[in-house]
């Protein structure tokens, strides 16, 4: 990220012990969950709200944990489609557990 023109988000799906948002002490309440529950408006301007920013880095922590709460796996390829017109590099951390939403952005 700290190379000159290369927009990077780190995308944390592991809903289940997702850490970056402690690691990276960010402080944007937003996560992946808003951004994939609101992705039908997503723009630019909401965007900007709800990920949040370390350095040169742009990411979208896990949130809180809640192992039951799952995401639909066509919302979150939506939101890594619009994303992936605004960064040269997308990193995602997922849990190991394959699951669909996770399988969905593998594919």
């Amino acid at each position: 990220s700290q190379r000159p023109h290369s927009r990077v988000l780190l995308v944390d799906l592991d809903l289940n012990e997702g850490l970056s948002r402690f690691l990276l002490k960010l402080t944007n309440p937003l996560s992946v969950r808003d951004a994939v529950g609101r992705v039908d408006e997503m723009d630019d301007g909401l965007w900007q709200e709800v990920r949040s920013t370390r350095e040169d880095l742009d990411v979208l922590p896990a949130g809180l944990i809640d192992p039951v709460q799952q995401m639909e796996p066509e919302r979150v390829r939506a939101l890594f489609e619009f994303a992936r017109r605004r960064y040269r590099m997308i990193l995602a951390d997922h849990s190991g557990a394959l699951e669909p939403y996770s399988v969905q952005v593998l594919e």
